[in-house]
């Protein structure tokens, strides 16, 4: 019997009846996961109002969410979409944290099998105008429908993968939404969290108006002016459901600049709020700043090599080991993050390795130099030049190759291609000649190499998941992927359904971490140093709540920004 029509038969044991008592428990808070409410301490001496500055590296490739798998995009959409979830954040929460919270759900239950998930909407979730009407179970359904392509004049969203977990979604009331799931999924509500995944747009999407020209959804802002390579600028949503106290500022201004060297100027001349600020520049940033916050980011996103599924020499393990030993970890790391002047700015520095869980999900990510990795796994992430050479001619080469990175337009920024740059450089060192492609992010890297898996030799790119099973699940479950869906081994995708299918957390943990050994072994992608370091955002002295409110992948405009304030 297939997964799907095990789960069908497994449903059929969940009456309606069952599913409406369920809905009915989440309706009254019996749900398995927190309320959300604003921090009233934080709250009790704010100064609403205002105007904040900030920036955009470039524009989002589309304003439409669900046509790209593009962070840009995800990032963009948090501003004016909600999400039925969202991660914490806030006094207390842990940095780094993957503790899912509620955005427009109110609460949910899941059933013992973990299939079958009911949640139940706010009631006071409202799209902005010109709708200005209540959000409904039917729109959760038709952005599930979006995503799928059922919805007239559109196709499958590349995005549908982050949710091949789900049989069905169904609304069973005006405020109350099941999901089915084919299998078990340990980290569901984290998916859901996730702006890669299920934004919701109304149901008028496609007919009243135009997502891919318009935003308009139910978030904290609403879309005001737009020009492309110059500004775009949101206005407070007084209606928001996480109000009526939030949003602080009134409007928000983001101009967009493109060059790193403009913006930094711009925040030492005191005309932007926050900055994304490199790890070389931190000691004089708090020269010309006095008072200057200074976040420091957990170690994400994860950033991987992919070998093309078209080149069949890719299958010989020698060669994609010999990639992997090519690489001196740490030397990237000080060449790309600056650690000397990170250390001689005041921060710590600690040298991790990304491993096929990012090292920012400490409890789920096997450390490459730790106690628990096996030596042969171990192996393949130590710099060994001379035996990567020796593989590389075990396996017919030397040879040439190309090698796919994204243009700056990528928002990756500087760490990024100083590592692309050096991984050209060590390449070159073992027999495997590597010609840099540099590729524009919007109308080539993304659309075309990464979610057609169109290229040969390598392809670099950084992944942003909210929870540690989703670079598994994504990168070895996924047989149509076009990046990932070629690498078929039975024994670890099997491995990874069976975490699939666990309830028990201590479990899921204990499993996902030594199935990194077995992937690590064969090196079906090899993890790279691209986030494995911390990164800062810079806030200025008047900024209020900046540090306290902050969280993992591109849902700050939603969980972070609407917190901020300015005592000036």
């Amino acid at each position: 019997m297939s997964n799907s029509a095990a789960s069908r038969t497994r449903h059929g044991r969940y009456t309606r009846r069952w599913i409406l008592r369920a809905g009915a428990a989440a309706a009254a808070g019996l749900a398995g996961g927190p309320a959300f409410a604003p921090d009233r301490a934080a709250a009790a001496g704010v100064k609403r109002g205002g105007v904040y500055s900030g920036s955009l590296d470039a524009d989002p490739a589309s304003l439409d969410p669900y046509t790209t798998a593009s962070e840009g995009v995800a990032e963009f959409a948090c501003y004016s979409y909600s999400r039925l979830f969202m991660l914490k954040s806030g006094p207390g929460t842990v940095k780094g944290s993957i503790a899912v919270v509620p955005d427009a759900a109110a609460s949910y239950r899941v059933s013992k099998d973990g299939l079958t998930y009911v949640v139940q909407l706010k009631s006071n979730v409202r799209f902005h105008a010109p709708l200005d009407r209540t959000m409904t179970a039917d729109d959760v359904v038709f952005s599930w429908d979006r995503m799928n392509g059922r919805v007239k004049g559109t196709s499958p969203s590349i995005r549908l993968t982050n949710l091949n977990m789900v049989e069905s979604v169904t609304a069973i009331g005006p405020l109350t939404v099941v999901f089915l799931l084919k299998t078990p999924y340990p980290f569901f509500t984290g998916r859901l969290a996730d702006p890669k995944g299920l934004v919701i747009l109304p149901k008028e999407a496609w007919t009243t108006f135009n997502p891919a020209e318009r935003m308009i959804g139910s978030g904290p802002w609403i879309m005001g002016q737009y020009t492309p390579d110059t500004v775009v600028q949101f206005r407070r949503n007084a209606a928001w459901h996480l109000g009526p106290e939030l949003p602080y500022y009134d409007t928000l201004t983001l101009s967009i600049i493109p060059s790193y060297a403009t913006r930094l100027t711009q925040f030492q001349a005191g005309h932007l709020d926050a900055l994304n600020v490199e790890g070389a520049d931190l000691k004089q940033l708090k020269d010309t700043v006095p008072g200057v916050q200074i976040y420091e980011t957990p170690e994400a996103p994860l950033s991987v090599l992919n070998f093309s599924p078209h080149e069949p020499r890719w299958d010989d393990v020698r060669l994609r080991l010999a990639v992997s030993m090519a690489l001196d970890r740490d030397a990237m790391l000080e060449s790309a993050y600056s650690l000397k002047q990170v250390a001689q700015a005041g921060f710590p520095v600690a040298r991790k390795w990304h491993n096929n869980v990012p090292a920012a999900f400490a409890d789920y990510w096997l450390d490459p130099k730790g106690s628990r990795i096996r030596a042969k796994a171990a192996a393949g992430f130590k710099y060994n030049p001379t035996a990567a050479k020796q593989l590389v001619a075990a396996a017919g080469g030397p040879f040439d190759t190309e090698f796919h990175y994204a243009a700056a337009n990528s928002r990756y920024g500087d760490a990024y291609r100083v590592i692309a740059d050096l991984t050209v450089q060590y390449l070159g060192q073992i027999g495997i000649n590597a010609r840099g492609i540099e590729e524009d992010y919007n109308a080539v890297f993304i659309p075309q190499t990464g979610e057609g898996g169109r290229f040969n030799g390598l392809m670099y790119i950084p992944q942003t998941r909210t929870d540690p099973f989703a670079h598994l699940q994504y990168q070895f479950v996924d047989p149509g992927h076009p990046l990932y869906g070629h690498w078929s081994h039975p024994t670890i995708t099997d491995r990874i359904q069976k975490i699939q299918s666990l309830l028990d957390p201590a479990e899921i943990r204990s499993q996902i971490l030594d199935v990194q050994n077995d992937i690590d072994e064969a090196m079906f992608i090899v993890p790279m140093e691209f986030g494995a370091a911390p990164s800062f955002v810079a806030y200025q002295p008047y900024m209020r709540n900046v540090l306290q409110y902050q969280s993992l992948g591109q849902g700050g405009a939603t969980e972070n920004l609407p917190s901020y304030w300015s005592s000036r």
